[in-house]
């Protein structure tokens, strides 16, 4: 024995290695099945080389990692589930490029048509088409600005009939001018002549029904004329486009009011007075709806409030003493009015005796009225009736 020889070092094949990877290290045999010759240096290994060196672990790692994504994409594929997914996907893909197809099949078609050749324009239909008094319309609808100014500056002066026909002038040059029909329908309102603000408002409406001028002009005008049920319904039309308009809200609930039905004022009367929070006429015209339907109470405190906060209104203390005497309570009533002789003056409250609100009272000892009274100031004519204090 070759006391020089590794015991330890296997020549034969590697029995840890795998059994597909055994073929590698397989020495090639002889037709008779016996080993090739190896040529040796004397000490048992081959001529010319060194021990053989074992086998790199990496390789047998990196075919066993091969083997394992290949076992891995085979058994996805292999499911029928992906079958069907993978069938179902194809099915939609072909769908869409037979759509695609076809439409671009249609687009193809489309464009081949050729359109016959627009036969030319006559010379001047252009020219014939402009009217020839263009320019001077032109000029005369940039004067309509300054025709309002002068009709404006005419109102002012008083001089009523002259801006009057001065509009009447205009409309007959622009019979559709929205701002002529509107400038005459609020000078025909403004001089007690309401009917014949309806024609040129009917007219402006007509040709713009959106216009929150003409309607508020249109529920005015009925008003005066006493059609409080148009009024009204023209007031609703403008509070659905604009429900914060206290003319609007003022205008329904003096329609409500005349028409003896204070209860259905009082939601505009107060949004008015939300509106309005620092007018002491809008509270009072709340007040007044309040004991117009009855809730007493609440009327004589807010007229108790105005009064703290202004003394010398007449119409809080002449509502404040009807509203006493509407339930009865003839001591409250008189002197709620001793006390309105004492900050107005007795000739001035001595006047109100006269109307019919105060019948329980004329005979009341507590107020003597004077036989001699200097100065006759009455309220104003709406105060005797509270329902007419909020017309507008």
């Amino acid at each position: 024995m070759d006391p020089f020889r590794d015991i330890y070092r296997k020549t034969d094949t590697p029995y840890h290695a795998p059994r597909r990877s055994r073929k590698l290290f397989r020495q090639p045999t002889a037709s008779d099945g016996s080993p090739p010759p190896v040529a040796s240096n004397g000490e048992g290994d081959p001529a010319g080389q060194g021990p053989a060196d074992p086998p790199v672990p990496s390789r047998f790692k990196q075919r066993r990692r091969k083997k394992k994504r290949f076992h891995f994409w085979r058994t996805l594929l292999s499911s029928r589930l992906n079958n069907l997914l993978i069938g179902f996907s194809l099915f939609i893909g072909g769908v869409m490029m037979l759509v695609v197809l076809s439409h671009f099949l249609r687009y193809r078609a489309a464009t081949r048509q050729v359109a016959p050749p627009s036969a030319p324009a006559p010379t001047g239909t252009v020219a014939r088409a402009i009217p020839a008094d263009l320019a001077a319309r032109v000029a005369t609808w940039r004067q309509l600005p300054d025709t309002i100014i002068e009709v404006e500056n005419l109102q002012q002066r008083k001089l009523m009939e002259q801006a009057e026909a001065r509009l009447q002038t205009a409309l007959a040059v622009h019979p559709a001018a929205l701002s002529l029909h509107l400038a005459l329908a609020r000078l025909r309102i403004e001089t007690a002549r309401p009917a014949e603000a309806v024609e040129p408002l009917a007219a402006a409406l007509e040709a713009e029904p959106s216009n929150l001028e003409a309607r508020h002009l249109l529920a005015t005008a009925l008003d005066q004329l006493g059609e409080y049920g148009m009024s009204r319904q023209v007031a609703e039309w403008i509070l659905e486009a604009d429900p914060y308009s206290s003319e609007a809200h003022r205008i329904a609930a003096a329609a409500f009011l005349k028409s003896d039905q204070p209860r259905a004022a009082l939601p505009h009367l107060r949004k008015i007075a939300n509106l309005e929070f620092d007018n002491p006429d809008v509270q009072g015209d709340l007040a007044e709806a309040y004991s117009l339907a009855g809730e007493h109470d609440k009327a004589i405190d807010m007229f108790e409030n105005i009064l703290r906060q202004e003394p010398s209104n007449a119409l809080a203390w002449f509502n404040l003493v009807v509203c006493y005497a509407r339930q009865a309570k003839t001591n409250e009533a008189v002197e709620a009015l001793n006390r309105a002789a004492a900050s107005l003056g007795t000739n001035r409250v001595s006047t109100w005796i006269a109307k019919p609100e105060f019948d329980s009272l004329r005979g009341h000892p507590a107020f003597q009225v004077p036989a001699n009274a200097e100065e006759t100031i009455a309220p104003p004519t709406d105060s005797a009736e509270p329902a007419s204090s909020t017309g507008g």
